[in-house]
Protein backbone atom coordinates (compact mmCIF):
# COMPACT_ATOMS: atom_id res chain seq x y z
CA UNK A 1 0.00 0.00 0.00
CA UNK A 2 1.73 2.96 -0.92
CA UNK A 3 1.07 5.58 2.36
CA UNK A 4 3.01 6.83 5.31
CA UNK A 5 2.22 5.28 8.78
CA UNK A 6 4.78 6.39 10.99
CA UNK A 7 4.71 7.91 14.39
CA UNK A 8 0.55 7.14 14.15
CA UNK A 9 0.39 9.21 10.97
CA UNK A 10 -1.00 8.17 7.93
CA UNK A 11 -0.66 9.94 4.17
CA UNK A 12 -1.35 8.49 1.23
CA UNK A 13 0.88 10.48 -1.36
CA UNK A 14 -0.80 9.57 -4.76
CA UNK A 15 -3.98 11.24 -3.06
CA UNK A 16 -3.40 15.20 -3.20
CA UNK A 17 -2.87 15.23 -7.19
CA UNK A 18 -5.83 13.10 -7.47
CA UNK A 19 -8.08 15.53 -5.17
CA UNK A 20 -6.64 18.83 -7.33
CA UNK A 21 -7.80 16.57 -10.46
CA UNK A 22 -11.36 16.30 -8.70
CA UNK A 23 -11.23 19.99 -8.05
CA UNK A 24 -9.84 21.47 -11.52
CA UNK A 25 -12.93 19.18 -13.19
CA UNK A 26 -15.72 21.08 -11.05
CA UNK A 27 -13.55 24.07 -12.03
CA UNK A 28 -13.87 23.56 -15.92
CA UNK A 29 -17.54 22.69 -15.36
CA UNK A 30 -18.12 25.98 -13.60
CA UNK A 31 -16.37 27.60 -15.95
CA UNK A 32 -17.85 26.70 -18.88
CA UNK A 33 -21.50 27.11 -17.73
CA UNK A 34 -21.20 30.97 -15.97
CA UNK A 35 -18.57 32.31 -18.65
CA UNK A 36 -20.45 33.76 -21.28
CA UNK A 37 -18.44 33.00 -24.59
CA UNK A 38 -20.57 31.50 -27.72
CA UNK A 39 -19.04 30.44 -30.48
CA UNK A 40 -19.74 31.11 -34.18
CA UNK A 41 -20.83 27.94 -34.98
CA UNK A 42 -21.77 25.12 -32.97
CA UNK A 43 -18.12 23.01 -32.41
CA UNK A 44 -17.97 24.88 -29.08
CA UNK A 45 -21.60 24.17 -27.44
CA UNK A 46 -20.48 20.48 -28.79
CA UNK A 47 -17.42 20.25 -26.64
CA UNK A 48 -19.05 21.70 -23.68
CA UNK A 49 -21.57 19.39 -23.47
CA UNK A 50 -19.74 16.21 -24.25
CA UNK A 51 -16.51 17.22 -22.38
CA UNK A 52 -16.66 20.25 -20.66
CA UNK A 53 -19.48 20.12 -18.16
CA UNK A 54 -18.89 17.10 -16.08
CA UNK A 55 -18.25 19.12 -12.68
CA UNK A 56 -20.45 16.19 -11.02
CA UNK A 57 -18.33 13.70 -11.72
CA UNK A 58 -15.32 15.91 -9.78
CA UNK A 59 -17.65 15.80 -6.76
CA UNK A 60 -18.52 12.23 -6.73
CA UNK A 61 -14.71 11.65 -6.84
CA UNK A 62 -14.31 13.77 -3.61
CA UNK A 63 -17.00 11.51 -1.98
CA UNK A 64 -15.50 8.41 -2.60
CA UNK A 65 -12.10 9.51 -1.34
CA UNK A 66 -13.32 10.97 1.95
CA UNK A 67 -15.73 7.78 2.39
CA UNK A 68 -12.21 6.06 1.94
CA UNK A 69 -10.10 8.03 4.08
CA UNK A 70 -12.32 8.93 6.66
CA UNK A 71 -13.16 4.97 6.79
CA UNK A 72 -9.32 3.62 6.37
CA UNK A 73 -8.03 6.11 9.58
CA UNK A 74 -11.05 4.92 11.73
CA UNK A 75 -10.58 1.29 11.03
CA UNK A 76 -7.02 1.91 11.73
CA UNK A 77 -7.94 3.80 15.04
CA UNK A 78 -10.01 1.04 16.08
CA UNK A 79 -7.77 -1.62 15.17
CA UNK A 80 -4.56 -0.32 17.23
CA UNK A 81 -6.24 0.99 19.94
CA UNK A 82 -9.59 -1.31 20.31
CA UNK A 83 -11.85 1.99 19.82
CA UNK A 84 -13.02 4.82 18.09
CA UNK A 85 -12.51 8.65 20.12
CA UNK A 86 -15.67 9.83 18.94
CA UNK A 87 -14.54 13.54 20.50
CA UNK A 88 -11.32 13.59 19.04
CA UNK A 89 -12.64 12.92 15.69
CA UNK A 90 -15.31 15.56 16.01
CA UNK A 91 -12.89 18.15 17.20
CA UNK A 92 -10.81 17.73 14.11
CA UNK A 93 -13.19 17.38 11.73
CA UNK A 94 -14.30 20.60 13.19
CA UNK A 95 -10.81 22.63 13.26
CA UNK A 96 -10.55 21.30 9.01
CA UNK A 97 -14.34 22.52 8.10
CA UNK A 98 -15.87 24.88 10.17
CA UNK A 99 -13.50 28.23 9.88
CA UNK A 100 -13.45 28.44 6.03
CA UNK A 101 -16.76 26.65 5.58
CA UNK A 102 -17.68 29.57 8.15
CA UNK A 103 -15.72 32.31 5.97
CA UNK A 104 -17.34 31.40 2.63
CA UNK A 105 -20.58 31.76 4.06
CA UNK A 106 -19.45 35.20 5.65
CA UNK A 107 -18.54 36.29 2.44
CA UNK A 108 -21.32 34.84 0.75
CA UNK A 109 -24.08 36.19 2.40
CA UNK A 110 -22.67 39.60 3.40
CA UNK A 111 -19.60 40.35 0.83
CA UNK A 112 -20.41 39.06 -2.51
CA UNK A 113 -24.29 39.45 -2.43
CA UNK A 114 -24.68 43.10 -1.74
CA UNK A 115 -21.63 43.54 -3.99
CA UNK A 116 -23.29 42.50 -7.04
CA UNK A 117 -27.06 44.09 -5.90
CA UNK A 118 -25.13 47.85 -5.91
CA UNK A 119 -23.07 46.92 -9.14
CA UNK A 120 -25.73 47.51 -12.03
CA UNK A 121 -24.15 43.93 -13.69
CA UNK A 122 -26.32 41.78 -15.12
CA UNK A 123 -24.58 38.47 -13.74
CA UNK A 124 -24.98 35.80 -16.10
CA UNK A 125 -25.64 33.37 -12.67
CA UNK A 126 -27.29 33.52 -9.66
CA UNK A 127 -25.93 35.61 -6.76
CA UNK A 128 -29.24 36.70 -4.52
CA UNK A 129 -29.38 33.98 -1.74
CA UNK A 130 -32.74 34.81 0.42
CA UNK A 131 -31.05 35.25 4.13
CA UNK A 132 -34.17 32.55 5.18
CA UNK A 133 -31.89 30.33 3.83
CA UNK A 134 -28.95 31.07 6.33
CA UNK A 135 -30.38 28.46 8.73
CA UNK A 136 -30.05 25.49 6.26
CA UNK A 137 -26.21 26.43 5.51
CA UNK A 138 -25.75 27.41 9.55
CA UNK A 139 -26.63 24.20 10.47
CA UNK A 140 -25.30 22.10 7.51
CA UNK A 141 -28.35 21.46 5.35
CA UNK A 142 -27.65 23.13 2.28
CA UNK A 143 -27.60 20.11 -0.19
CA UNK A 144 -31.30 19.32 1.16
CA UNK A 145 -32.26 22.73 0.89
CA UNK A 146 -31.00 23.13 -2.96
CA UNK A 147 -32.28 19.42 -3.42
CA UNK A 148 -35.99 21.00 -2.45
CA UNK A 149 -36.32 24.25 -2.81
CA UNK A 150 -33.55 25.17 -5.71
CA UNK A 151 -30.16 27.61 -4.94
CA UNK A 152 -30.15 30.83 -4.76
CA UNK A 153 -26.63 31.87 -5.29
CA UNK A 154 -24.06 29.83 -7.45
CA UNK A 155 -21.69 31.35 -4.80
CA UNK A 156 -22.75 29.44 -1.92
CA UNK A 157 -24.63 26.39 -3.67
CA UNK A 158 -20.81 25.08 -4.44
CA UNK A 159 -20.95 24.15 0.07
CA UNK A 160 -23.59 21.42 -0.74
CA UNK A 161 -20.99 19.10 -0.86
CA UNK A 162 -19.84 19.92 2.47
CA UNK A 163 -22.88 19.56 4.32
CA UNK A 164 -23.45 15.80 2.43
CA UNK A 165 -19.97 14.96 4.32
CA UNK A 166 -20.56 16.56 7.34
CA UNK A 167 -24.07 14.61 7.88
CA UNK A 168 -21.60 11.37 6.94
CA UNK A 169 -19.03 12.25 9.44
CA UNK A 170 -22.08 12.82 11.89
CA UNK A 171 -23.51 9.66 11.63
CA UNK A 172 -20.91 7.11 10.07
CA UNK A 173 -17.86 7.05 12.98
CA UNK A 174 -20.31 6.23 15.16
CA UNK A 175 -21.49 3.41 13.61
CA UNK A 176 -18.59 2.01 13.17
CA UNK A 177 -18.16 2.48 17.16
CA UNK A 178 -20.52 0.03 17.72
CA UNK A 179 -20.76 -2.68 15.18
CA UNK A 180 -18.85 -5.55 14.79
CA UNK A 181 -16.45 -5.96 11.76
CA UNK A 182 -18.57 -8.62 9.92
CA UNK A 183 -21.26 -6.24 9.44
CA UNK A 184 -20.05 -3.45 7.60
CA UNK A 185 -19.41 -4.72 4.31
CA UNK A 186 -23.52 -5.43 4.72
CA UNK A 187 -24.19 -2.30 6.08
CA UNK A 188 -21.83 -0.48 2.97
CA UNK A 189 -24.18 -2.28 0.23
CA UNK A 190 -27.57 -1.77 2.18
CA UNK A 191 -26.56 1.99 2.07
CA UNK A 192 -25.55 1.55 -2.14
CA UNK A 193 -28.77 -0.08 -2.17
CA UNK A 194 -31.33 2.78 -0.84
CA UNK A 195 -29.30 5.26 -2.73
CA UNK A 196 -30.14 3.30 -6.02
CA UNK A 197 -33.31 2.83 -5.32
CA UNK A 198 -33.70 6.28 -4.16
CA UNK A 199 -32.28 7.59 -7.20
CA UNK A 200 -34.77 5.33 -9.51
CA UNK A 201 -37.91 6.61 -7.59
CA UNK A 202 -36.66 10.24 -7.93
CA UNK A 203 -35.19 10.24 -11.76
CA UNK A 204 -37.22 13.12 -13.00
CA UNK A 205 -36.09 15.35 -10.55
CA UNK A 206 -32.68 16.85 -11.11
CA UNK A 207 -31.71 18.36 -8.04
CA UNK A 208 -32.96 15.81 -5.83
CA UNK A 209 -31.00 13.24 -7.66
CA UNK A 210 -27.90 15.69 -7.62
CA UNK A 211 -28.09 17.05 -3.77
CA UNK A 212 -29.62 14.82 -1.94
CA UNK A 213 -27.85 12.87 1.09
CA UNK A 214 -30.11 9.56 0.72
CA UNK A 215 -29.55 10.31 -3.57
CA UNK A 216 -24.87 10.32 -3.24
CA UNK A 217 -24.97 8.34 0.02
CA UNK A 218 -23.99 5.35 -2.48
CA UNK A 219 -20.61 7.55 -3.19
CA UNK A 220 -19.57 7.61 0.35
CA UNK A 221 -20.37 3.79 0.66
CA UNK A 222 -17.95 2.94 -2.01
CA UNK A 223 -15.34 5.35 -0.56
CA UNK A 224 -15.72 3.34 2.51
CA UNK A 225 -15.72 -0.38 0.75
CA UNK A 226 -12.66 0.78 -0.55
CA UNK A 227 -10.74 1.26 2.58
CA UNK A 228 -12.13 -2.16 4.12
CA UNK A 229 -10.70 -4.15 1.23
CA UNK A 230 -7.74 -2.33 1.49
CA UNK A 231 -7.48 -3.25 4.77
CA UNK A 232 -9.33 -6.88 5.44
CA UNK A 233 -9.40 -7.66 1.98
CA UNK A 234 -5.69 -8.44 0.41
CA UNK A 235 -6.76 -10.77 -2.23
CA UNK A 236 -8.47 -7.60 -3.64
CA UNK A 237 -5.42 -5.62 -3.11
CA UNK A 238 -3.17 -8.09 -4.61
CA UNK A 239 -5.43 -8.42 -7.85
CA UNK A 240 -4.86 -4.40 -8.28
CA UNK A 241 -1.24 -5.02 -6.79
CA UNK A 242 -0.32 -7.07 -9.80
CA UNK A 243 -2.40 -6.24 -12.07
CA UNK A 244 -1.00 -5.91 -15.73
CA UNK A 245 -0.60 -2.46 -16.93
CA UNK A 246 -2.33 -3.56 -20.83
CA UNK A 247 -5.29 -3.86 -18.07
CA UNK A 248 -5.12 -0.74 -16.12
CA UNK A 249 -5.11 1.30 -19.24
CA UNK A 250 -7.92 -0.26 -20.44
CA UNK A 251 -9.85 0.55 -17.51
CA UNK A 252 -9.22 4.07 -17.75
CA UNK A 253 -9.98 4.38 -21.32
CA UNK A 254 -13.63 2.63 -20.76
CA UNK A 255 -13.98 5.18 -17.93
CA UNK A 256 -13.11 8.24 -19.70
CA UNK A 257 -14.84 7.07 -22.63
CA UNK A 258 -17.74 6.97 -20.85
CA UNK A 259 -17.71 10.35 -19.07
CA UNK A 260 -18.95 12.19 -22.81
CA UNK A 261 -21.25 8.51 -23.50
CA UNK A 262 -23.17 9.42 -20.20
CA UNK A 263 -24.48 12.52 -22.59
CA UNK A 264 -25.89 10.43 -24.55
CA UNK A 265 -28.14 8.68 -22.36
CA UNK A 266 -31.69 10.26 -23.05
CA UNK A 267 -31.02 10.12 -26.74
CA UNK A 268 -30.22 6.10 -26.94
CA UNK A 269 -32.71 5.02 -23.74
CA UNK A 270 -36.34 5.91 -22.75
CA UNK A 271 -38.83 4.62 -20.58
CA UNK A 272 -37.58 1.73 -18.09
CA UNK A 273 -34.45 1.43 -19.65
CA UNK A 274 -33.22 5.04 -19.20
CA UNK A 275 -34.66 5.34 -15.63
CA UNK A 276 -32.91 2.03 -14.64
CA UNK A 277 -29.37 3.01 -16.37
CA UNK A 278 -29.62 6.95 -14.91
CA UNK A 279 -30.52 5.09 -11.06
CA UNK A 280 -27.23 2.82 -11.92
CA UNK A 281 -24.97 5.42 -14.11
CA UNK A 282 -23.52 7.36 -10.78
CA UNK A 283 -22.70 3.92 -9.16
CA UNK A 284 -20.55 3.04 -12.26
CA UNK A 285 -18.84 6.13 -12.33
CA UNK A 286 -17.74 5.77 -8.25
CA UNK A 287 -16.47 1.81 -8.78
CA UNK A 288 -14.50 3.70 -11.63
CA UNK A 289 -12.88 5.90 -9.19
CA UNK A 290 -12.41 3.96 -6.18
CA UNK A 291 -9.82 1.63 -9.07
CA UNK A 292 -8.51 4.57 -9.41
CA UNK A 293 -7.88 5.15 -5.62
CA UNK A 294 -6.62 1.72 -5.51
CA UNK A 295 -4.40 1.88 -8.67
CA UNK A 296 -2.67 4.88 -7.45
CA UNK A 297 -1.46 3.82 -3.92
CA UNK A 298 -1.14 -0.25 -4.77
CA UNK A 299 -0.34 -1.14 -8.39
CA UNK A 300 3.36 -1.83 -9.23
CA UNK A 301 2.43 -1.55 -12.89
CA UNK A 302 0.71 2.27 -13.19
CA UNK A 303 1.27 4.06 -16.08
CA UNK A 304 2.32 7.05 -13.98
CA UNK A 305 1.88 7.78 -9.94
CA UNK A 306 0.82 11.62 -9.49
CA UNK A 307 2.61 12.04 -6.58
CA UNK A 308 5.39 12.71 -8.72
CA UNK A 309 4.13 16.00 -10.14
CA UNK A 310 4.73 18.22 -6.92
CA UNK A 311 2.44 20.91 -8.17
CA UNK A 312 -0.36 18.82 -8.57
CA UNK A 313 0.36 17.71 -4.85
CA UNK A 314 0.94 21.39 -3.57
CA UNK A 315 -2.85 22.47 -4.82
CA UNK A 316 -4.23 19.35 -4.07
CA UNK A 317 -3.28 19.83 -0.32
CA UNK A 318 -5.31 23.39 -1.11
CA UNK A 319 -8.05 21.74 -2.40
CA UNK A 320 -10.58 22.53 0.14
CA UNK A 321 -9.73 26.12 -0.25
CA UNK A 322 -9.98 26.33 -3.70
CA UNK A 323 -13.45 24.68 -4.13
CA UNK A 324 -14.70 26.75 -1.43
CA UNK A 325 -12.69 30.15 -3.34
CA UNK A 326 -13.69 29.20 -6.94
CA UNK A 327 -16.61 30.53 -6.66
CA UNK A 328 -16.05 33.73 -5.50
CA UNK A 329 -13.03 34.01 -7.70
CA UNK A 330 -15.23 33.50 -10.90
CA UNK A 331 -17.24 36.57 -9.46
CA UNK A 332 -14.70 38.80 -9.44
CA UNK A 333 -13.63 37.87 -12.32
CA UNK A 334 -16.66 38.80 -14.05
CA UNK A 335 -16.97 41.58 -11.97
CA UNK A 336 -13.36 42.90 -12.94
CA UNK A 337 -13.96 42.39 -16.53
CA UNK A 338 -17.85 44.29 -16.60
CA UNK A 339 -17.11 47.24 -14.12
CA UNK A 340 -19.70 49.93 -14.39
CA UNK A 341 -18.54 52.45 -16.88
CA UNK A 342 -16.74 50.17 -18.96
CA UNK A 343 -17.90 49.24 -22.48
CA UNK A 344 -19.34 45.79 -22.69
CA UNK A 345 -17.08 43.44 -23.50
CA UNK A 346 -17.73 40.50 -26.81
CA UNK A 347 -17.04 37.10 -25.52
CA UNK A 348 -14.92 36.47 -28.00
CA UNK A 349 -12.38 33.61 -27.33
CA UNK A 350 -9.39 35.59 -26.37
CA UNK A 351 -11.74 37.25 -23.73
CA UNK A 352 -13.05 34.10 -22.99
CA UNK A 353 -9.42 32.82 -22.46
CA UNK A 354 -8.84 35.83 -20.45
CA UNK A 355 -11.21 35.08 -17.71
CA UNK A 356 -10.52 31.27 -17.28
CA UNK A 357 -6.97 32.22 -16.45
CA UNK A 358 -7.87 35.46 -14.13
CA UNK A 359 -10.28 33.20 -12.48
CA UNK A 360 -8.07 30.00 -11.85
CA UNK A 361 -5.14 32.59 -10.75
CA UNK A 362 -7.29 34.43 -8.05
CA UNK A 363 -8.36 31.08 -7.05
CA UNK A 364 -5.41 30.08 -6.39
CA UNK A 365 -4.16 33.15 -4.91
CA UNK A 366 -7.32 32.56 -2.37
CA UNK A 367 -6.46 29.30 -1.37
CA UNK A 368 -2.88 29.46 -0.82
CA UNK A 369 -3.19 32.83 1.19
CA UNK A 370 -5.87 30.89 2.93
CA UNK A 371 -4.21 27.99 3.50
CA UNK A 372 -0.62 30.25 4.81
CA UNK A 373 -3.12 32.25 7.53
CA UNK A 374 -5.73 30.77 8.34
CA UNK A 375 -6.17 26.88 7.38
CA UNK A 376 -2.62 25.79 8.80
CA UNK A 377 -2.78 27.31 11.83
CA UNK A 378 -5.73 25.31 13.00
CA UNK A 379 -4.63 21.93 11.38
CA UNK A 380 -1.28 22.34 13.62
CA UNK A 381 -4.03 21.90 16.60
CA UNK A 382 -5.98 19.18 14.30
CA UNK A 383 -2.95 17.29 14.85
CA UNK A 384 -3.30 17.21 18.85
CA UNK A 385 -6.62 15.01 18.51
CA UNK A 386 -4.94 11.99 16.15
CA UNK A 387 -3.60 11.20 13.41
CA UNK A 388 -2.16 13.74 10.13
CA UNK A 389 -3.81 12.84 7.17
CA UNK A 390 -4.42 14.60 3.90
CA UNK A 391 -8.29 14.41 3.61
CA UNK A 392 -9.76 16.69 1.56
CA UNK A 393 -12.09 18.68 4.50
Amino acid sequence: MDHQRNSGKIYFKNLDALRFLAFLSVFISHIALFFGYVSNGPYFDFIKKFFLIHGDLGVSFFFVLSGFLITFLLLSEKDSSGRISLPHFYLRRILRIWPLYFLTLILGFFVIYPLALHSGINFPFLIAESYHSLPWYIFLGANFKIAYLGAGSVVLAVLWSISVEEQFYLIWPTVLSFISRKNIVKILFFIIGISFLYRFYYYDNYNIVKYSTFSVMSDLAVGALVAYSTIYLPRIISMIKNCPKYIIISIYLLGFILIPLRTLLPVFTHGFLYRFLYSLEPLLFTIFFAFIILEQNVSDHSLIKLGRFKALNYLGVRSYGLYCYHMIAIFCTFYLFHLPGTPLLNHNFIIYAGEIILAFLLAVIFSVTSYRFFEKRLLSLKEKYGYKDNLKV
